[in-house]
C-alpha cells in the first residue's frame, strides 16, 4: 500500500479530508501533518520526507517554500492547484452573500491563471487584482504571514478596499481578529480529488512499471572452455555484487542471463543513456562481447525482447549494449553518437515494406519511423548500413532495390575521404511504396 504524506495549512486539512472521504478504492494511506507556520511546515518536512512514497502540497506556496528551502523532493510530488472553477465559486460566493458589495472594492490575491473580467463583469469592473504577494514578499521567508498580515491591514484601514479575498489561509484568523471581511481561496472538493485521483494514479502507474521484469543476455565474442567461461562468469558476479546483488545471473549455452527489474536497468544505464555493464567489461573482460537487454511485462516477453537487442548488438560493427522495451522501442547502442531510440512495433505498413525491399520487419519499422519526421530523406550505403546494422553489402542491395521501385533516386555524390571513390546518396521516398 501507497503511504502518501499531506503538508497542509491548518484550514486546508478540512477541506482535503472531506473532499477525499468520498473518494472510493483509494488503495493508499494519506497522513496529514497541518502546520500553522513556515518553520512548521520545514520542521514536519525535514523529520518525515523519507518516510513517504509521495507527497501532496496544499498549494504551490508551501511546495515552493519546500524546494527552495530544501531543494525538489526526492519522491513524487504534487500541489493542489486552484482552477478557474474555484476562482468563479469563491467569487460567486463573496458576491451572493454580500449583494450591496461593488466588485471594484474586492482586494484579490493575483490570480495564478488568466481571468476573462471583462467577459464576467463588464468592461473596466473587475476586483483589485493587481497584488501578487510573489511581488512584494520573500514568499519564503518566514516571516511571509506578518508581512501580509500589515499588508492587509493597511488595504483596508486606509479603505483602498471593502474585502480581502486570499489564499493565505492561515490568515483567516487574524482576518477575523481585526474584524476585516474576508474570504479565503481554497480549492473546491472536485479539484482535490480530481488532483489526487490523477497523483495516485501515476505513482501506482511508476509503482507498476519499476517492477517490469529485466532480462539481459550477455554473450562472449567467442566459445569458450569451462575456465575462461567460469571467469567470464566471475567478472559478471563481481559486477552484481558492487551494485547490491540486484540481478540473478545464469549461464546456459556461451550465454550469460542477467535477471532484474526496470528501476535497476534505469539505474545501472542512467535512464538509457549510457551501459555500466559494458564499461566494467571492456576494462576487465578479456574477449569481446555483445549485450542485449529486454524489458517485459513477463518474464516471457522480456527473454524475448532481450534476445532480439542481442542480434542487433551481434549486428552492430562495435558489438555495442542494445536494449528493447516493454512497449518495444529500440534503444542504441548506448552510450554511443549514433545511439537512437525508436519505435519497431510491426504494423501493416512494416510487413508490406518489408516484403517489399526483403528485409526484416524490424528494419523496415526503423526506415518508416525515419520517414515519420520527414516525407522524403537523403542517405547513402554508409548511413543506412548504420541505421539498418547490416553490412554495407545489404544495404546496397536494398538501395538499388528502392530505386527499381521508384521509391529512391540518386542526387548526388560525397566524398568521405581523399582516397576513395565517391559514394553515392539517394533521396528515398517510401510513401511511393506504401499508399
Amino acid at each position: 500500500m501507497l503511504t502518501i504524506g499531506v503538508f497542509t495549512s491548518r484550514v486546508s486539512e478540512t477541506v482535503i479530508k472531506q473532499a477525499l472521504e468520498s473518494m472510493e478504492c483509494m488503495d493508499c494511506q494519506l497522513i496529514y501533518r497541518a502546520y500553522d507556520s513556515q518553520p512548521q511546515l520545514g520542521s514536519f518536512y525535514q523529520k518525515e520526507k523519507d518516510h513517504f512514497d509521495g507527497l501532496i502540497f496544499s498549494g504551490l506556496h508551501p511546495y515552493n517554500y519546500i524546494c527552495n528551502r530544501f531543494g525538489k523532493p526526492r519522491v513524487p510530488c504534487v500541489y493542489i492547484e486552484l482552477t478557474h472553477r474555484d476562482y468563479y465559486r469563491t467569487l460567486l460566493q463573496v458576491v451572493y452573500h454580500n449583494p450591496r458589495l461593488d466588485v471594484r472594492r474586492i482586494w484579490l490575491d493575483h490570480p495564478m491563471i488568466e481571468i476573462p473580467w471583462d467577459y464576467i463583469f463588464g468592461d473596466g469592473i473587475r476586483p483589485q487584482a493587481d497584488f501578487d504577494p510573489r511581488d512584494f514578499y520573500d514568499v519564503n521567508s518566514d516571516s511571509i504571514y506578518a508581512n501580509l498580515t500589515q499588508k492587509y491591514l493597511q488595504v483596508y484601514r486606509e479603505h483602498q478596499a471593502d474585502f480581502i479575498i486570499t489564499r493565505m489561509n492561515n490568515l483567516a484568523c487574524v482576518l477575523q481578529q481585526e474584524g476585516i471581511p474576508y474570504a479565503l481561496l481554497l480549492p473546491s472538493p472536485d479539484t482535490v480529488r480530481e488532483t489526487v485521483e490523477k497523483f495516485l494514479q501515476e505513482l501506482r502507474l511508476q509503482r507498476y512499471s519499476d517492477s517490469l521484469t529485466v532480462v539481459g543476455n550477455v554473450q562472449p565474442g567467442q566459445t569458450m572452455d569451462s575456465p575462461e567461461a567460469e571467469e567470464f562468469h566471475h567478472l559478471l558476479r563481481r559486477f552484481n555484487m558492487a551494485h547490491g546483488n540486484a540481478a540473478i545471473l545464469h549461464h546456459a549455452d556461451n550465454c550469460f542471463e542477467v535477471i532484474t527489474s526496470k528501476v535497476i536497468l534505469q539505474n545501472l544505464t542512467s535512464s538509457y543513456t549510457h551501459s555500466v555493464l559494458s564499461e566494467y567489461l571492456k576494462q576487465n573482460a578479456q574477449t569481446g562481447f555483445s549485450i542485449g537487454w529486454g524489458v517485459g511485462t513477463s518474464i516471457a516477453q522480456a527473454q524475448q525482447n532481450a534476445e532480439r537487442a542481442l542480434k542487433e548488438s551481434r549486428r552492430s560493427a562495435g558489438h555495442g549494449t542494445y536494449l528493447i522495451t516493454e512497449t518495444d522501442e529500440l534503444v542504441g547502442p548506448l552510450g554511443e553518437k549514433e545511439c537512437v531510440a525508436l519505435s519497431i512495433l510491426p504494423g501493416q505498413e512494416a510487413q508490406m515494406l518489408a516484403k517489399l525491399l526483403k528485409m526484416s520487419v524490424t528494419n523496415a519499422q526503423k526506415l518508416l519511423t525515419v520517414a515519420q519526421a520527414q516525407s522524403s530523406f537523403r542517405m547513402d550505403r554508409n548511413s543506412l548500413s548504420r541505421l539498418l546494422n547490416t553490412s554495407v553489402r545489404t544495404a546496397n542491395r536494398i538501395l538499388a532495390r528502392m530505386v527499381e521501385l521508384n521509391a529512391a533516386q540518386v542526387v548526388g555524390s560525397e566524398l568521405h575521404s581523399s582516397a576513395g571513390r565517391p559514394i553515392t546518396v539517394y533521396e528515398i521516398d517510401l510513401q511511393k511504396l506504401i499508399e
